[in-house]
């Protein structure tokens, strides 16, 4: 067994006593446009590395006997308090269960009716909706940190198709709560790619308070800032660097001591997290920011909820310090055939230290047919580069055989 890695801080310590994490949302809650139902399920087990002693709600599949003797294999402790889940209705009878007992729950995304009674709810669904509405983004962010940027109305979506912008864009869905995966974001530096991202937001437009249009500012460098709203205080957490396949398609996370965010960007997302405390939201979040060719900070969009790259943060110091890799970069990938056999060609990965899983989902067991299993952690190296190329080997060994 590997030596164990603990992470910088637990969440049952970044969150008032007695609150339960119930991560599954449901489909009319989510936002999320176009994403395949087993992410739902798959996404609860996304802070199992790191939740600690808070009790913690998530589907039979992110842990299962086998899936949770690999975890420890890898060097993570077990969680001390899982409830387990197959089915919505029996996730909502767990939510209701901790609630009757007083507890508070917290979320991701909003949880589904018959879990989300206000006395229940760590973060009222209003207050979250307001936070993470990204036409809001101004009335949390001082003003000079924000790029130029314009809303435009459901009903004004179609007129935008012959007004193609002067300059490159990004279009951004806006909602009442968060969207994820990066599926709401088009880039437009051309009159075509504008003409296709029109048509496809007005493919969903029954879903969208609206559209941001902002100006495509070139940055050297992005990174999402994590921070834990505490009722006494905010908890800066770190940062992880946004790696992206092309412009605004983020594919993953890296952590480098030698680029760190400027302090300034701390010092911006510090103030934004003390005025979300402020109208009383308790809990992770993570804000993206970057600095254009000036230095000028910029804050690109506010998640008022766990991040893909929480557990990284939180993990990158132990993880580091046991292999002696300053680097760290994330790896995600589907899979197809049997989780065992994927399982058993990472195992000497794992063993080498080289390859840190930190969630692991069976698809076998979700509710949709054909869901494949899923599986994201880290790899550690002694530079960036050669961390890339671990990723890359990583992903190569996990690809489902159709690709």
């Amino acid at each position: 067994m590997a030596t164990v890695i603990r992470p910088s801080a637990w969440l049952h310590e970044l969150h008032p006593p007695g609150t339960v994490l119930a991560p599954r949302s449901a489909a009319d809650r989510t936002h999320w446009l176009r994403h395949p139902p087993w992410r739902r399920d798959a996404l609860t087990g996304l802070a199992l590395c790191c939740v600690g002693s808070m009790p913690l709600i998530c589907h039979e599949g992110v842990a299962t006997p086998q899936i949770l003797d690999f975890l420890e294999l890898a060097g993570l402790e077990r969680p001390r308090s899982l409830r387990r889940y197959r089915t919505e209705s029996e996730a909502i009878a767990q939510a209701q269960a901790c609630g009757a007992r007083g507890s508070r729950i917290a979320y991701y995304f909003p949880p589904p009716a018959g879990a989300d009674a206000p006395e229940m709810l760590l973060v009222p669904i209003a207050l979250y909706g307001l936070l993470n509405n990204k036409a809001r983004l101004g009335e949390l962010v001082p003003g000079p940190h924000v790029p130029r940027r314009s809303f435009v109305p459901p009903a004004e979506i179609a007129g935008l198709r012959v007004r193609p912008p002067e300059r490159p864009v990004f279009l951004k869905a806006a909602v009442d709560g968060a969207t994820g995966g990066g599926k709401d974001l088009r880039y437009c530096a051309t009159a075509s790619d504008w003409e296709n991202a029109i048509d496809w937001f007005l493919s969903e437009r029954d879903h969208l308070a609206g559209l941001i249009v902002e100006d495509a500012i070139p940055v050297a460098s992005t990174w999402c800032l994590s921070f834990a709203v505490l009722p006494e205080a905010c908890v800066f957490l770190g940062a992880a660097e946004q790696i992206f396949s092309s412009i605004g398609i983020q594919s993953g996370s890296r952590i480098d001591p030698s680029n760190p965010p400027p302090e300034e960007a701390t010092a911006i997302c510090r103030t934004i997290a003390d005025k979300a405390r402020a109208l009383g939201y308790l809990g992770i979040c993570g804000f993206d920011v970057g600095a254009d060719a000036e230095g000028r900070i910029l804050v690109f969009d506010l998640n008022f909820r766990m991040n893909g790259s929480t557990p990284h943060v939180l993990m990158h110091s132990a993880a580091a310090a046991r292999t002696g890799g300053r680097v760290s970069q994330s790896f995600a990938s589907p899979l197809s055939g049997p989780l065992s056999e994927t399982l058993a060609r990472l195992r000497p990965r794992v063993e080498q230290g080289r390859a840190i899983p930190l969630r692991i989902f069976d698809g076998a067991l979700a509710d949709t047919p054909d869901s494949p299993s899923f599986i994201s952690g880290l790899v550690l190296a002694e530079d960036g580069p050669r961390a890339a190329e671990l990723e890359r080997e990583i992903s190569e060994l996990l690809a489902p055989a159709s690709t």
